[in-house]
Protein backbone atom coordinates (compact mmCIF):
# COMPACT_ATOMS: atom_id res chain seq x y z
CA UNK A 1 0.00 0.00 0.00
CA UNK A 2 1.50 3.60 -0.61
CA UNK A 3 1.93 5.73 2.07
CA UNK A 4 0.50 8.63 3.19
CA UNK A 5 3.45 10.61 3.42
CA UNK A 6 4.34 9.38 -0.51
CA UNK A 7 0.74 9.99 -1.70
CA UNK A 8 0.88 13.84 0.44
CA UNK A 9 4.31 14.11 -1.39
CA UNK A 10 3.52 13.43 -4.90
CA UNK A 11 -0.20 15.13 -4.74
CA UNK A 12 1.80 18.20 -3.74
CA UNK A 13 4.06 18.06 -6.32
CA UNK A 14 1.39 17.27 -8.79
CA UNK A 15 -0.41 20.26 -7.92
CA UNK A 16 2.37 22.55 -8.75
CA UNK A 17 2.76 20.98 -12.13
CA UNK A 18 -0.63 20.80 -13.04
CA UNK A 19 -1.01 24.50 -11.99
CA UNK A 20 1.72 25.34 -14.29
CA UNK A 21 0.29 23.61 -16.91
CA UNK A 22 -3.28 26.05 -16.49
CA UNK A 23 -1.20 28.98 -16.54
CA UNK A 24 0.92 27.79 -20.20
CA UNK A 25 -2.58 26.70 -21.46
CA UNK A 26 -4.69 30.16 -20.29
CA UNK A 27 -2.20 33.20 -20.29
CA UNK A 28 -2.93 35.63 -22.92
CA UNK A 29 -0.05 35.44 -25.26
CA UNK A 30 1.88 39.09 -23.62
CA UNK A 31 2.03 37.32 -20.75
CA UNK A 32 3.68 33.96 -22.21
CA UNK A 33 5.80 35.74 -23.53
CA UNK A 34 7.58 36.39 -20.69
CA UNK A 35 6.89 33.60 -18.79
CA UNK A 36 7.05 30.57 -21.25
CA UNK A 37 10.75 29.31 -19.95
CA UNK A 38 10.02 29.82 -16.54
CA UNK A 39 6.85 27.70 -17.14
CA UNK A 40 8.94 25.01 -18.67
CA UNK A 41 11.91 25.31 -15.86
CA UNK A 42 8.65 24.55 -13.39
CA UNK A 43 7.71 21.59 -14.93
CA UNK A 44 10.95 20.22 -15.49
CA UNK A 45 11.30 20.49 -11.67
CA UNK A 46 8.11 18.90 -10.80
CA UNK A 47 9.47 15.80 -13.14
CA UNK A 48 12.91 15.93 -11.53
CA UNK A 49 11.48 15.96 -8.32
CA UNK A 50 9.11 12.98 -8.69
CA UNK A 51 12.06 10.98 -9.69
CA UNK A 52 13.11 11.04 -6.43
CA UNK A 53 10.02 9.48 -5.26
CA UNK A 54 9.99 6.43 -7.20
CA UNK A 55 7.28 3.98 -7.56
CA UNK A 56 3.88 3.21 -8.06
CA UNK A 57 0.86 4.16 -6.29
CA UNK A 58 -1.78 1.38 -5.78
CA UNK A 59 -5.47 1.70 -6.18
CA UNK A 60 -6.03 3.05 -2.85
CA UNK A 61 -3.49 5.40 -3.26
CA UNK A 62 -4.73 6.63 -6.62
CA UNK A 63 -8.12 7.10 -4.75
CA UNK A 64 -6.73 9.13 -2.06
CA UNK A 65 -4.62 11.42 -4.42
CA UNK A 66 -7.74 11.72 -6.24
CA UNK A 67 -10.02 13.03 -3.13
CA UNK A 68 -7.27 15.24 -2.28
CA UNK A 69 -7.42 17.12 -5.40
CA UNK A 70 -10.53 17.33 -6.22
CA UNK A 71 -11.68 18.25 -3.03
CA UNK A 72 -9.56 20.86 -3.18
CA UNK A 73 -10.34 22.02 -6.03
CA UNK A 74 -13.73 22.70 -4.18
CA UNK A 75 -12.11 25.11 -1.97
CA UNK A 76 -11.22 27.48 -4.42
CA UNK A 77 -13.94 29.56 -5.45
CA UNK A 78 -11.93 31.97 -7.68
CA UNK A 79 -8.50 32.92 -7.46
CA UNK A 80 -6.63 36.30 -8.55
CA UNK A 81 -3.58 35.00 -10.53
CA UNK A 82 -1.61 36.06 -6.77
CA UNK A 83 -3.53 33.91 -4.85
CA UNK A 84 -3.01 31.33 -7.30
CA UNK A 85 0.75 31.34 -7.95
CA UNK A 86 0.60 32.32 -3.81
CA UNK A 87 -0.78 29.46 -2.99
CA UNK A 88 1.13 26.74 -4.80
CA UNK A 89 4.25 28.12 -3.36
CA UNK A 90 2.22 27.83 -0.11
CA UNK A 91 2.10 23.96 -0.51
CA UNK A 92 5.38 23.72 -1.50
CA UNK A 93 7.11 25.50 1.23
CA UNK A 94 4.89 23.49 3.22
CA UNK A 95 6.27 20.28 1.85
CA UNK A 96 9.95 21.12 2.12
CA UNK A 97 9.31 21.92 5.62
CA UNK A 98 7.96 18.82 6.40
CA UNK A 99 10.77 17.31 4.55
CA UNK A 100 13.15 19.12 6.61
CA UNK A 101 11.57 17.78 10.11
CA UNK A 102 11.61 14.46 9.35
CA UNK A 103 15.08 14.43 7.92
CA UNK A 104 14.41 13.39 4.52
CA UNK A 105 17.14 12.81 2.21
CA UNK A 106 18.95 16.53 1.01
CA UNK A 107 17.76 15.47 -2.38
CA UNK A 108 14.73 15.17 -2.15
CA UNK A 109 14.74 18.75 -0.42
CA UNK A 110 16.36 20.33 -2.98
CA UNK A 111 14.14 18.83 -5.15
CA UNK A 112 11.59 20.64 -3.76
CA UNK A 113 13.91 23.76 -3.12
CA UNK A 114 14.62 24.02 -6.92
CA UNK A 115 10.77 23.56 -7.73
CA UNK A 116 10.02 26.46 -5.25
CA UNK A 117 12.59 28.63 -6.81
CA UNK A 118 11.57 28.37 -10.19
CA UNK A 119 7.59 28.68 -9.05
CA UNK A 120 9.07 31.69 -7.50
CA UNK A 121 10.08 33.47 -10.87
CA UNK A 122 6.43 32.91 -12.20
CA UNK A 123 4.58 34.18 -9.04
CA UNK A 124 7.22 37.48 -9.39
CA UNK A 125 6.34 37.98 -12.88
CA UNK A 126 2.86 39.06 -11.35
CA UNK A 127 3.81 40.95 -7.88
CA UNK A 128 7.27 41.82 -9.00
CA UNK A 129 7.72 44.27 -5.37
CA UNK A 130 5.99 41.24 -3.54
CA UNK A 131 2.80 43.80 -2.38
CA UNK A 132 -0.40 41.79 -2.91
CA UNK A 133 -0.70 40.87 0.28
CA UNK A 134 -4.89 40.48 0.30
CA UNK A 135 -3.66 37.55 -2.08
CA UNK A 136 -1.31 36.07 0.45
CA UNK A 137 -3.91 35.77 2.80
CA UNK A 138 -5.93 33.89 0.66
CA UNK A 139 -2.86 32.20 -0.11
CA UNK A 140 -2.20 30.93 3.51
CA UNK A 141 -6.26 30.12 4.28
CA UNK A 142 -5.76 27.44 1.16
CA UNK A 143 -2.81 26.60 1.87
CA UNK A 144 -3.82 25.67 5.64
CA UNK A 145 -6.69 23.80 4.17
CA UNK A 146 -4.65 21.78 1.86
CA UNK A 147 -2.35 21.37 4.92
CA UNK A 148 -5.81 19.79 6.68
CA UNK A 149 -6.40 17.23 3.03
CA UNK A 150 -2.94 16.38 3.63
CA UNK A 151 -3.63 15.12 7.55
CA UNK A 152 -6.97 13.82 6.75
Amino acid sequence: MSSTAYINTISTIAICQAQADVLMKNLPEEDLTHLTGKLKAVMACCEHAFTQWPGQIDKPGMKRLNKILEDFQHSIKSLEIEEFTSTTLAILESLRSKLTENSASPWKIRAITNVIGAFFKVHKYFDEDLSKYEAYRVAEDLGNRWNQLMEA
